[in-house]
């Protein structure tokens, strides 16, 4: 059995970019052409490579990070818990992602009949691996200071991820 080259929150990403798209929120021409919901360890070279385009820190992107939950004794059922933090000097794009975020993800079980259905017809093969059974959100946070340089603000939202593997 070959070990996979991505994770469950790989495929939540590609659905979740898809709908911020889809609500003209963000677009990929402000990042180089790149998705701009990154993992926690790529935001350096992210932030070097879209720097460089003028008024880049106007624009918001998304940092995420994951871990696995353990369910006890129903090996079966694997769990996983999301965290996002959006980045921006764009009050009114971070209030939009927030609400995106609630949208999408409040719902349990129809927030993965959502992802499974958008899976089945845009995702890559590896992504339909994933029968996701129900996603909600844990915690979602008010944009704060975030201490950095220009003056950036951070909104922090977790969610969780129950799923089985095809």
């Amino acid at each position: 059995m070959a070990i996979d080259k991505i994770h469950p929150a790989h495929a939540i990403n590609r659905y979740l970019w898809s709908r911020i798209e889809a609500e003209g929120i963000l677009d990929k021409k402000n990042y180089s052409g790149l998705i701009p919901i990154i993992p926690v360890e790529e935001s350096p070279e992210f932030i070097t490579i879209v720097e460089s385009q003028p008024g880049i820190t106007s624009y918001p992107y998304i940092v995420y990070s994951w871990n696995r939950a353990s369910l006890g004794q129903t090996w079966f059922l694997k769990s996983h818990n999301i965290a996002y933090s959006i980045r921006s000097n764009d009050d009114d794009k971070t209030d939009q992602l927030l609400n995106l975020f609630e949208k999408e993800f409040q719902g349990y079980d129809t927030a993965a009949i959502n992802v499974n259905e958008w899976i089945t017809l845009n995702g890559s093969n590896l992504h339909k691996k994933y029968n996701f059974l129900y996603i909600n959100i844990q915690t979602l946070g008010a944009p704060m200071p975030s201490g950095s340089e220009n003056g950036v603000s951070e909104a922090l939202i977790t969610i969780s991820v129950n799923y089985t593997e095809n």
